[in-house]
């Protein structure tokens, strides 16, 4: 179970905490090239996941702060994006800076 800040009719999940476990924030992260709609389309046909999903992902699976982060970390994204997490133990936090694939 977690809790999350959405809009209505939005699947992905912008900032979630999991309690006990972990918080975490999605903040942009202005991409250099003008063909940022055909990254992301190239990203979606390749299995690659929005930045939002894959929030909504970590917070539903992850099990612990460890294990949320490796999942921020390692999966494929569509687009450029800044992670911000925190655990609920001294040094368990993190500002992961992801690009695309």
């Amino acid at each position: 179970v977690y809790n999350a800040v959405m809009f209505a009719g939005y699947t992905g999940v912008f900032t979630g905490m999991k309690p006990g476990k972990f918080a975490i924030s999605i903040n942009e992260r202005q991409p250099h090239a003008s063909f940022g709609l055909f990254f992301n389309l190239f990203g979606w046909i390749f299995t690659s996941t929005s930045p939002a999903m894959l929030l909504r992902q970590v917070c539903e699976t992850a099990q612990s702060f460890t294990e949320a982060k490796q999942m921020l970390a390692d999966t494929l994204l569509t687009a450029p994006v800044y992670f911000t997490i925190s655990g609920t133990e001294m040094n368990e936090g993190a500002v992961i800076t992801r690009n695309r694939f």
